[in-house]
Order: C-alpha cells, then sequence, then structure tokens
C-alpha cells in the first residue's frame, strides 16, 4: 500500500508540472487551481506516509504570488479556497456516499469515481416529510488499495436541509446502540432530538450537502429545486390566471400593468413555453395561445432558452420518425412544429434534424418514392408530406 501511494504521489506531482497550468494571466484560472490541487494531492499523500509536513513551506512560497483579483489575494488564500476543500480521504468519500444515499439508489457494492464502496448494512427510514438513512460500509480507493470501515446517519428535514455524521466503524454493538438510538427518537417524530443523537454520536465529524462531489450536488440540487419551484411557479400562475382579463383591459385602455402582474405573468408564460416546448409531443395550440398571450401583455420571452429547447425537441421527434419512418401521424406533426418554429417570432436552428431528414432522403425516401409510382397510395401522401418537411427544413427533395 505505501508502494502504491509513493506511486501516485508521483504520478501528482509529475501532473503538477503540466504546462497549460503554468502558462496564465490570473492565479486564480482554472487551470491553475488544477495543478495546485495536484500538488496538494501529493503534499496530502507525502503526510499519510509519515514524513515531515511539506505543506507549510508551500504555502509560505505560494504567499509570494499575488493575484489580480483583489478577493483572491494570492496563492494561499487559492490554495485555502479551492485546493484544500477539493482534498479527499476515506471519510469525505463515505460522507458523499451517506449523504448521497438520500436521493439515489445504491447497489451493495458501488464504485464512486477512483473509490469503492462496498454497503454491509444499510436503512432508509421516512417520518412524515423528512427521511433518516443509517448503515455501515467499507470505503476503498481503487488506486492505492487502502480501506476503511465507517459507520454514518443522515437525516433530510426537507429541502436542502440535510445533517449527518460519519466515524469509524466500532464493532457490531457499537454500531447497532447507535442506529437504535437514532432510529428510535427519529421514529418517535422527535426531530430536534434526532439531531442532537446524531451530532453526539458521530462528534464533530458532520457533514450536509456541501460535502456532496460537485456533479453529485448539482444533480440533488436539481431535484430540490423541481419541487420547489414547481411550488413557485404554481403560484405565479394562479396570480396570473386570477388577474389576466384586468391585465388585458389595462392594456388595451393604454394604463400600465402593475409590476407585480406583469412578473407572475412573464414567469406563468415563460415557464408554460418551456414546457410545451420540451414535450415530448408539442401541443401546438397551446404555444400558439401562449405565444399571443405574451404578445397581447407585453411579455419578454426568454428566446435563446425556447429556441434551444424546442430545437432539441424536434431533434427528438426527427431520431423517433427515423426508428418508425412509415408512421405518416408522426411525419405530419413533426412537420406542424417545424412550420410553427420558422414561424416564431426568434430564429430556431433546427440544423441536426436537417442531418437526420437528409439521412432519410438517402435510405427512407426512394422506397417510398417507388411505392408510391407502383400506386400505393399512402406511400404517396408520405412522399408528399416528406417533401412539404423539406422544404420548411430549406432541403429539396427532388421526386424523380
Amino acid at each position: 500500500m505505501a508502494a502504491l501511494k509513493l506511486l501516485e504521489m508521483q504520478r501528482h506531482s509529475l501532473l503538477m508540472y503540466t504546462s497549460c497550468g503554468w502558462f496564465f494571466d490570473e492565479l486564480s484560472g482554472l487551470e491553475t487551481v488544477q495543478v495546485l490541487q495536484y500538488a496538494g494531492r501529493s503534499l496530502q499523500l507525502a503526510g499519510e506516509l509519515g514524513g515531515d509536513s511539506l505543506e507549510p513551506g508551500f504555502l509560505e512560497r505560494l504567499e509570494r504570488a499575488a493575484s489580480n483579483l483583489p478577493e483572491h489575494r494570492d496563492g494561499r488564500d487559492i490554495y485555502e479556497k479551492f485546493v484544500r476543500p477539493a482534498m479527499l480521504d476515506l471519510q469525505k468519500v463515505g460522507a458523499h456516499y451517506a449523504v448521497s444515499s438520500l436521493f439515489e439508489k445504491y447497489e451493495d457494492r458501488t464504485e464512486l469515481f477512483a473509490y469503492e464502496v462496498r454497503r454491509d448494512d444499510f436503512r432508509l427510514l421516512h417520518s412524515g416529510e423528512s427521511r433518516l438513512a443509517v448503515g455501515r460500509a467499507t470505503i476503498a480507493s481503487l488506486v492505492t488499495r487502502e480501506s476503511e470501515a465507517v459507520t454514518f446517519g443522515v437525516l433530510h428535514l426537507g429541502d436542502h436541509n440535510v445533517s449527518g455524521g460519519i466515524r469509524g466503524f466500532r464493532g457490531e454493538e457499537a454500531y447497532h446502540a447507535a442506529v437504535g438510538e437514532i432510529a428510535g427518537v427519529f421514529q418517535g417524530g422527535n426531530l430536534p432530538e434526532s439531531l442532537r443523537a446524531v451530532d453526539r454520536i458521530f462528534g464533530g465529524n458532520a457533514y450536509s450537502l456541501k460535502f456532496l462531489f460537485r456533479d453529485h450536488l448539482r444533480k440533488v440540487l436539481r431535484m430540490l429545486l423541481e419541487t420547489s419551484e414547481g411550488e413557485a411557479l404554481s403560484a405565479y400562475r394562479r396570480i396570473y390566471e386570477l388577474n389576466a382579463p384586468l391585465m388585458r383591459f389595462l392594456s388595451d385602455v393604454g394604463y400600465p400593468i402593475p409590476r407585480s402582474f406583469f412578473l407572475a405573468a412573464e414567469l406563468a408564460i415563460g415557464a408554460g413555453l418551456r414546457r410545451a416546448f420540451e414535450a415530448e409531443e408539442p401541443d401546438l395550440e397551446r404555444i400558439r395561445r401562449l405565444l399571443e398571450e405574451a404578445a397581447f401583455s407585453g411579455i419578454p420571452l426568454d428566446e435563446k432558452g425556447l429556441a434551444y429547447a424546442l430545437a432539441k425537441t424536434v431533434e427528438g421527434m426527427a431520431q423517433r420518425l427515423r426508428v418508425i419512418p412509415s408512421d405518416l401521424s408522426r411525419l405530419r406533426h413533426l412537420d406542424a412544429v417545424v412550420e410553427m418554429g420558422r414561424a416564431l417570432p426568434f430564429p430556431v436552428t433546427f440544423w441536426k434534424t436537417q442531418n437526420l431528414f437528409y439521412g432519410m432522403l438517402q435510405s427512407d425516401y426512394p422506397k417510398f418514392l417507388q411505392w408510391a409510382a407502383d400506386g400505393d397510395a399512402s406511400a404517396a401522401a408520405w412522399v408528399r408530406q416528406f417533401t412539404s418537411l423539406g422544404e420548411k427544413l430549406s432541403i429539396r427533395v427532388a421526386q424523380e
């Protein structure tokens, strides 16, 4: 294990000299922070191997390098902000696993980047909207082969409120006693005491959502925001629908619409359009109605966001059509959606759909054209609709 750590330390020492990290105009830039993280990992491994700590001398040298940005001061400050928090050890990996287990299902054996988690016991308990995850697992590095058995307990009290702890495994008896104590007060509905029990059992090793790996944190936050944002948008939609007739009247007589009404309308219509554009099979009548409401009330639209959403939806429709090219109703709907997209008050780029259409033009169109020539009425209807779609995508379909 020591030999593997030495090799890993050498690898990060080499990575530290990655050339792009040393050609910079600002010390806090992405590339420079990355090479500092390589250096930090080398220092971390050196410390674990029992040598004299090299970090103090390294930080003294970094302190001499000034940042161009006052808020970052110097290299030492940048190291403390961006490098030290990124350092991982087995317990931090275990903390990530414990917190994320509240939001995703794991198998008994899971790989997390360069680590493996072998779960020995896991229990997920519910009390109203709150959840408690308790368990024990063995965290192992796939690089250095070091491992540690840990126990954990994490409470989710709703929204972003997550609190938990982790400690080394102290035997079956201590583990079952800890689980029994935390689970008992939690299932009794005493959330404050549950928090105190977690703090008492795990001491100072407390963790929250902030300890999730960055990609997982974004995923969890999206999940949490989806519910909260949905509730907020529903409230704005109710406000808008209640006051929409009044807003139309005010607009008609040239009287200024109150800012609160205007913001509610902007959020409600914008969110409605985005959902309609992102639907697998867009409702064209609903989209037209929302666009008319936005135009009548003078609501600004997120043109770039909506254009991107519609382009992705049309691309998905074209991909499904290519799987079953004979689906005439799907072809008609795609044609209608593209036509609507071309009529929007902002440009939408359909280049990926154009590529898919061209592929069908080469592979599927000749067959349908031949069947139409042989007297197949449905094939003839397909050729006409396909040609119509080609015109809207600015691709000429020759009918020879």
